[in-house]
């Protein structure tokens, strides 16, 4: 049986060997192919795409395929935090530094608790940049396993 693959526009189900979609036609790229040969790189992606930075996601992606399944699985095990559960607690206890603790960023977070969140405008700085902060810390942890 052949194997089928999503197009990555119109989400159509098409043969692994087309190189366009045959409903939009849009180009079948050599990336969404072998993502076909291992289910688990995109399902781990689709899973935790928001958790990273999106910029980084086709990096990700490449150098997951290149690993085999053990090691695949071992990166699955990786527990990666919510930007959005970061967020609410930078707003809600942001002066205390608890954020910066969470990120394992214990020196900064010494630094905020004592300065009150820097008089409060650090504070309001870190609520809008927790999320990519948080992203950016679950890139590093996951990138110690490439």
């Amino acid at each position: 049986m052949e194997t089928q693959i999503k197009c990555n526009f119109c989400y159509e189900k098409i043969p692994s060997i087309s190189t366009t979609c045959p409903k939009c036609g849009a180009p079948i790229d050599k990336l969404s192919k072998r993502d076909a040969s291992n289910p688990k790189v995109g399902l781990y992606l689709s899973i935790n795409g928001r958790k990273l930075p999106e910029a980084q996601l086709p990096y990700i992606r490449e150098r997951m395929l290149q690993m085999s399944p053990e090691r695949i699985d071992t990166i699955n095990l990786v527990k990666l935090k919510d930007p959005t559960a970061i967020f609410i607690i930078s707003v809600l206890v942001g002066c205390l530094g608890v954020d910066r603790f969470i990120l394992e960023e214990d020196g900064l977070g010494v630094a905020k608790l004592l300065t009150c969140g820097g008089a409060g405008v650090w504070a309001i700085i870190d609520i809008f940049t927790a999320a990519e902060r948080t992203r950016k810390h679950n890139l590093k942890k996951i990138q110690s396993y490439f």
